[in-house]
């Protein structure tokens, strides 16, 4: 199911917290990184494995992502089209 898309950006933090570089407003951008991501070979992403557990499953493990910018494009989020989580995504 299609609910939205991230943009990637690879730039230093700024003073204020948020990327020096930006291709969106910042009044509508609110960038941010994930922390430990685990991602399995049939794309699902699993939050109880284990770095070594999600590699012994030939998995992907980042301890930390790129800036990231969601767009709620397909599904609306009610806190906003750019806000960082979708409440009505489980």
């Amino acid at each position: 199911m299609r609910v939205g898309v991230s943009y990637l950006l690879v730039a230093p933090a700024g003073a204020d917290g948020q990327p020096t570089a930006s291709p969106f407003p910042r009044a509508l951008a609110s960038w941010h990184k994930h922390d430990n991501v685990r991602v399995l070979p049939d794309t699902s992403a699993s939050v109880d494995l284990t770095e070594a557990q999600c590699k012994a499953k030939g998995g992907q493990f980042t301890n930390e992502t790129s800036w990231m910018l969601h767009a709620w494009i397909w599904k609306d989020s009610p806190t906003g089209v750019f806000s960082p989580t979708n409440p009505l995504i489980k």
